[in-house]
């Protein structure tokens, strides 16, 4: 049988067609690959404005102390917002990075209950509630698989009258019954605020860790911020906590410990540890009496009186250590409280001004009447400042009292803060807008406002 195969010839090109193919098929896949590249260029983004719906905080209306909120009117406060957020419209001009800016219009009159107050450290610092902001939302992005996603924040703007919610924080602590309480000096609310950067004129300039330096490789967690307070005045919005400030509270805190501590030990000894002991003779008086007439084995009438004389001194001896030992712990408390005010006392009676009204970055809110920790704290008031590194840019602050006008309803704004929040440094447009600030100086809209 004869087998016939059959040829099938491939299609050749010739060197010129070849030349023809490739050049087509570069033309082709050249356009699609830069758009490819270039779908996710985040410079093409520039911001979008829209509007969220505004917030007004409600405490209910069965609140006591009427007289703190009852002069709050958002509709005099919407105005100056306005204002406010055509001016910062205009400055965000030009920002690319992130496609959107949502704002929206906060108005707190404030809680006036008594437990509130107590727990309220702007309140301690002014003697005021209400006040206002307009929060801006704006996220940077970033390309995942070649599409721009917003980065997670906190990404904000905030305008705030009358108030600050960031970059200064109220120094805390806790009272007897674990309520978290502001620390007051003399009366006076303190606030960690980070140092002052720059100023000018009425306008200060505040940021907080600051520039991140190159040996800083994590810093996952963090918020940044860039402060401008516009003041009214040349009045300070804030007075620094000085030495002197320190340690006339140092003096007060420690001695309502030791008047504690003392109390603490009273209750335990002498007095209760006494009673204590006199109930245990009379249970053993009583149950060796018992056991003499019960006729139990060793106890007999005609032991019956050196056995009593026997427990007569044991528990008199006990009460006489106890005694000892009590007033040597009265003893020693004493003298640990009388050394530490005598230290304090000399360091203030001692330093010149230059010292005592230096500003402090430090504050111990647990003082005792220990003298290991008062001569610590005095230890690092007298030691030289050291050169301050990145995220310790911080000092302690009072809000000015003269800086207020206080019958000035909430409405009136006597100070003006912008606050820049940015979420571990990644919304790079913030920043840029803080630079532009920083540069210009131009709140001349915010100033008007006056």
């Amino acid at each position: 049988m004869l087998l016939t195969r059959i040829y099938f010839d491939e299609p050749r090109l010739s060197p010129k067609n070849m030349k023809t193919a490739l050049l087509l098929f570069l033309l082709a896949f050249i356009p699609f690959w830069a758009y490819t590249q270039s779908s996710c260029d985040l410079d093409k983004y520039t911001l979008v404005w829209s509007k969220a719906t505004d917030f007004y905080e409600n405490n209910g209306s069965n609140q006591v102390n009427k007289q703190l909120t009852a002069n709050f009117d958002s509709k005099k406060m919407q105005p100056r917002m306005a204002v406010a957020l055509g001016w910062l419209q205009r400055k965000t001009q030009g920002l690319t990075g992130s496609k959107s800016a949502v704002s929206y219009q906060n108005f707190i009159p404030g809680n006036s209950h008594p437990e509130a107050l107590y727990t309220n450290a702007w309140y301690h610092a002014t003697g005021r509630l209400g006040y206002y902001f307009l929060r801006t939302s704006s996220h940077y992005l970033a390309c995942e698989d070649n599409k721009p996603i917003e980065i997670p924040g906190p990404a904000w703007i905030d305008i705030q009258f009358n108030y600050f919610n960031q970059f200064a924080k109220p120094v805390q602590n806790t009272d007897k019954e674990g309520v978290i309480v502001p620390v007051l000096m003399d009366e006076r609310a303190v606030f960690s605020i980070p140092e002052k950067h720059s100023s000018n004129g009425r306008i200060d300039y505040y940021e907080f860790p600051g520039e991140v330096p190159d040996y800083v490789v994590d810093y996952s967690r963090w918020w940044f911020y860039h402060a401008f307070v516009v003041r009214n005045s040349d009045k300070p919005l804030f007075i620094p906590v000085t030495q002197r400030d320190y340690l006339n509270y140092y003096l007060v805190q420690m001695e309502q410990f030791y008047l504690e501590f003392k109390k603490i030990l009273g209750q335990s000894s002498p007095a209760n540890n006494v009673q204590d002991i006199l109930a245990e003779k009379d249970e053993r008086i009583a149950e060796i009496k018992r056991l003499t007439e019960e006729g139990a084995y060793g106890y007999s009438k005609e032991n019956l009186a050196n056995r009593l004389q026997k427990a007569e001194e044991f528990f008199q001896t006990k009460l006489e250590e106890e005694k000892s030992k009590t007033s040597s712990d009265n003893s020693e408390a004493d003298k640990e409280y009388q050394e530490s005010v005598r230290l304090i006392k000399d360091y203030l009676n001692s330093e010149p001004e230059s010292i005592l009204s230096k500003p402090i970055s430090e504050i111990e809110t647990n003082p005792t009447h220990e003298i290991s920790l008062t001569a610590s704290v005095l230890e690092k008031l007298k030691a030289p400042k050291p050169k301050r590194g990145w995220s310790k840019n911080t000092q302690f602050a009072f809000i000015n009292l003269e800086y207020f006008d206080k019958p000035l309803a909430p409405d009136v704004p006597q100070f003006i803060i912008l606050e820049i929040t940015n979420n571990e440094n990644r919304h790079k447009h913030l920043n840029e807008l803080a630079y532009r600030l920083r540069k210009d100086w131009d709140f001349a809209e915010l100033l008007q406002l006056f």
